[in-house]
């Protein structure tokens, strides 16, 4: 059997179990609405999408990810390092080591299960990437920051221009989407006044915006969280959140680069 990395594992995974399953959804949902307008135009089509589509994807999720976990954790090195990352990205819903009953796996996938739990008794074998320098500074995106920027002062700009001309009617009104408008400008213009990193990332630890070094040993558990429509890196429970939309950098690389430093701290 093939060895596969830790990354083409998950990128399967997310194929699986996050890409597919929406374009599934937008499909049934087409095929299930459009089939029963037909039989009655009122609320009817909804409820029979809703039946036969949520049955539909929770079957397929059940069996597909029963498939990837054995498929996955037969052929990476690291199964650590495998579930860790799974975990943190939303493609296992917990720290189990067994298979989701409501997936009914068959006796030859129970059997290659347990044939596969027998190497989380066994560490992992860390392989550093020289490619990651010591350390890494991470930046507020310059690009985001300046389209905010320029969003402020075409809402203040219009905010004026429809107060003079009486198209917005009311003071309070207009004062609050102007004032809305300069909250962005003096938001952006921290952000791109900023010469400090936002985050340094070594083997010692983190260091958020100005705060003293974070180190490995200090955190307790860090983690991407989902929240108000952002992605948030929540270190120690939320004592220290970072909204990862602002930064010069893609989730999935930070993710990436966090394990490497944990790793090293870890192992050296």
């Amino acid at each position: 059997m093939s060895q596969i990395s830790v990354e083409k594992a998950l990128t399967r995974g997310r194929w699986l179990l996050r890409y597919i399953p929406v374009v599934l959804t937008i499909i049934l949902t087409t095929v299930f609405t459009v089939s029963s307008t037909g039989i009655q135009k009122n609320y009817f089509s909804t409820y029979v999408s809703i039946a036969l589509i949520i049955p539909l994807l929770l079957g397929y999720l059940a069996t597909v990810s029963t498939y990837w976990r054995i498929w996955a954790f037969s052929r990476v090195t690291n199964v650590h390092q495998l579930k860790r990352r799974a975990i943190k990205e939303k493609l296992l819903t917990s720290d189990s080591n067994e298979l989701p009953r409501i997936a009914f796996p068959s006796s030859a996938q129970k059997a290659a299960w347990t044939q596969i739990k027998r190497r989380f008794f066994d560490e992992d074998v860390f392989y550093d990437d020289k490619s990651v320098p010591e350390r890494t500074l991470i930046f507020y995106s310059r690009k985001i920051a300046i389209f905010f920027f320029i969003l402020g002062i075409v809402i203040v700009y219009f905010a004026t221009l429809f107060t003079v001309t009486g198209r917005l009617k009311g003071y309070v009104m207009a004062t609050t989407i102007a004032l809305f408008g300069f909250y962005l400008i003096w938001r952006a213009s921290k952000k791109i006044s900023r010469r400090k990193p936002v985050l340094t990332l070594s083997s010692q630890g983190i260091i958020v915006l100005d705060s003293e070094l974070l180190t490995w040993a200090a955190i307790s558990d860090w983690q991407f969280v989902y929240r108000s429509k952002n992605y948030y890196l929540d270190i120690n429970d939320g004592l220290h959140s970072i909204k990862l939309n602002t930064l010069r950098i893609r989730r999935r690389s930070l993710l990436y680069l966090l394990e490497i430093y944990q790793q090293r701290y870890e192992n050296f």
